[in-house]
């Protein structure tokens, strides 16, 4: 059992987790933060801390979830205050609900590039991953960030939805956020949803249900 940061790391174990492998966790993944965010009874939590190093392996066909030591239980944290208007309290929640999102955007870069987030930066002479691969993403250079290692080309349309998904994630702005279950979607990429344009500012789609 391993993380996904190791399995990233090492490239024999890289060259064996393929893109279907990595598009399913990538679902399994966005499924957890949609659960945490949308179906806990007592309100919604944040985990603030996804990455690749706190994403389990089991088996090699199965991701869980780690590391709840930074996570946040919203209802409790965003009590009720009298000098507290509502509409500011959901401003404060949706702000927290969004470092998931952004979290969850670079976590899909990292399956995508194959690199780790944390490491990238020393690497990369001080350019973050996010730095690197979001003019790669915004220009459509999918081939530029594939993982090289990955020379199976049939699973292209799971590595694009994980594209489209980390695209909207990163157009992900105020008045046009899109909850974890619409992004999971447009990795999901379901018969049974549309895609539709969101205003042109965000430059993503978002799902509608038919």
């Amino acid at each position: 059992m391993y993380t996904v940061e190791v399995n990233l790391q090492c490239d024999d174990l890289a060259k064996v987790f393929g893109w279907k492998s990595r598009w399913c966790f990538a679902l399994e993944i966005g499924g957890s933060l949609r659960y945490l965010h949308e179906e806990c009874v007592d309100g919604p939590i944040v985990h603030l801390s996804l990455c690749s190093a706190h994403v389990v392996n089991i088996q090699g066909n199965s991701a869980m979830l780690g590391n709840f030591t930074t996570a946040k239980w919203l209802t409790d944290k965003l009590s009720p205050k009298e000098d507290s208007p509502a509409d500011s309290q959901n401003l404060e929640e949706d702000e927290q609900l969004y470092v998931d999102v952004h979290d969850y955007r670079m976590f899909l870069l990292e399956l995508i590039t194959g690199k780790n987030a944390r490491c990238f930066q020393a690497q990369g002479k001080g350019q973050s991953l996010a730095n690197w691969a979001t003019p790669l993403l915004e220009n459509g250079s999918l081939s530029q960030l594939m993982d090289h290692r990955l020379t199976d080309t049939s699973d292209m349309e799971v590595v694009n939805h994980m594209a489209n998904a980390a695209l909207c994630c990163l157009k992900n702005v105020k008045g046009h956020r899109l909850s974890m279950s619409e992004i999971r979607y447009i990795i999901y990429a379901l018969n049974i949803i549309v895609l539709r344009k969101v205003p042109i500012s965000t430059g993503c789609y978002v799902v509608s249900f038919i």
